[in-house]
């Protein structure tokens, strides 16, 4: 289990957000919030269970954004994200193990895949849903103070659904394939 929690004042400018897959496109962009400085608060929590070849994981985060825009109108915007996964270990190593002193490792196959042997690796699959909700932003809030850039190039809500699949050769070497739907 996890919880996070920070608050301060950060400068005036602009948010983005981009979709799911690290390199994805933005979706997400505001004009910038004008004023003095931008009072943020976040929060966060985490969760993760492990039984066997099975782990499920989620995480819960809230961002607020207040202040008063260079036009002297106040703004309290919120944006909210979550996810939450199950992986399986297909050739059944466990999560558990690799986990030591509250910090996740890496997974060690049963058998290192060797070509022409007998050893296969460990395989993994996984599905996971998220979700982002920056409804406060809108295209009619008041300028400077948390404008969603335009309706036409910009969303203020998404989810997206990724299934992966994993081959972990060795304890050094992994190959990935993420789908994503957002």
């Amino acid at each position: 289990l996890g919880a996070s929690y920070s608050q301060g004042t950060i400068a005036p400018g602009t948010l983005s957000v981009g979709t799911e897959p690290r390199n994805g496109g933005g979706f997400f962009s505001t004009s910038a919030f004008t004023g003095t400085g931008v009072d943020r608060m976040r929060m966060g929590l985490e969760g993760v269970v492990a039984l066997g070849p099975l782990k499920f994981q989620g995480e819960w985060m809230n961002v607020n954004y207040r202040g008063r825009s260079a036009a002297n109108v106040a703004y309290d915007r919120d944006i909210e994200s979550h996810y939450v996964s199950v992986l399986w270990m297909v050739t059944g190593e466990r999560y558990a193990d690799a986990y030591r002193n509250g910090v996740f490792g890496r997974i060690v196959p049963f058998t290192n895949f060797t070509p022409g042997g007998t050893g296969t690796g460990a395989f993994e699959l996984g599905l996971r849903y998220s979700a982002f909700n920056g409804s406060d932003f809108t295209t009619s809030n008041a300028a400077g103070t948390g404008v969603l850039a335009s309706a036409t190039t910009a969303s203020n809500q998404a989810t997206a659904w990724t299934f992966q699949a994993k081959w972990i050769v060795n304890p050094n070497m992994r190959f990935i394939v993420d789908y994503v739907d957002t």
